[in-house]
């Protein structure tokens, strides 16, 4: 995947978080991506599309398996404030949770990717917490 306007929001010597912004159209490339399985009823689920009653979430790992994009649509007729988190569990071990947050107008959407350095993981999370 390649996307635009790429903004880096936090680097350090393991990851590399980068905000997209409000831009439907990646949003939609990630939510459509043939890897983004919708489940129902916050049975989250590794690499999925999550749809309920507080809007649409999804992640999806690229190719290299060193990077994941997410993108979120809350389903909310106000501006609000976005809280995430995506866990990356390495081959060797290690664990890394990486806080992602956003406040976001009216209808807007918001997305984003975290890329891993050195290693690539085997296991792709993502949990949203509260969106209002």
């Amino acid at each position: 995947m390649h996307y635009p306007k790429k903004v880096i929001v936090y680097k350090d010597d393991d990851i590399t978080v980068r905000s997209f912004g409000d831009d439907p159209e990646v949003s939609d490339i990630i939510f459509n991506n043939p890897n983004s399985v919708a489940a129902y009823e916050n049975k989250i689920m590794p690499r999925s599309s999550v749809i309920g009653n507080g809007g649409r979430a999804s992640i999806v790992a690229g190719n290299s398996g060193r990077i994941v994009y997410w993108s979120v649509k809350p389903a909310t007729a106000w501006p609000y404030k976005f809280i995430g988190t995506v866990k990356l569990r390495y081959h060797s071990g290690f664990k890394r949770d990486v806080p992602l947050g956003r406040l976001g107008a009216l209808h807007s959407t918001a997305s984003g990717s975290v890329k891993m350095k050195k290693i690539t993981v085997e296991l792709h999370t993502f949990q949203a917490r509260h969106m209002h």
